[in-house]
């Protein structure tokens, strides 16, 4: 059976640096994978920018742009008391996104190393 990622979605809220553009995070909205691809672009531009999507399980993939302009990857882990992360590009998100099928999984991304909270 072949996977269609295009027809999975995720609650999704983000944040451009100036708030023009903002879906908090009390109000997400749900996003095909696609429509999140075309957001990235939008939205990831400026340090401060982020983007925050949620699978049906409650698994968490947070994006940030940090201050230098590279693109911060964190996958929180409650169960571990703390998250994956790393840096990443906006492709590599893209890419990764697209082979997920509604599910959130940080194997996806790549290499992460964990910090404690």
């Amino acid at each position: 059976m072949v996977s269609c990622p295009t027809l999975s979605s995720y609650r999704v809220t983000y944040s451009d640096f100036a708030g023009v553009r903002v879906v908090a995070g009390d109000g997400p909205i749900s996003m095909s994978v696609e429509a999140i691809v075309a957001l990235l672009d939008e939205i990831l531009v400026e340090p401060g920018s982020f983007v925050s999507l949620t699978d049906e399980a409650g698994h968490m993939l947070q994006l940030l742009v940090d201050d230098d302009g590279a693109l911060l990857v964190d996958f929180p882990s409650p169960r571990e008391r703390g998250s994956y992360g790393g840096r990443i590009t906006v492709d590599a998100v893209k890419r990764a996104l697209r082979t997920m099928d509604g599910e959130l999984r940080r194997d996806a991304i790549g290499e992460l190393a964990f910090e404690r909270w």
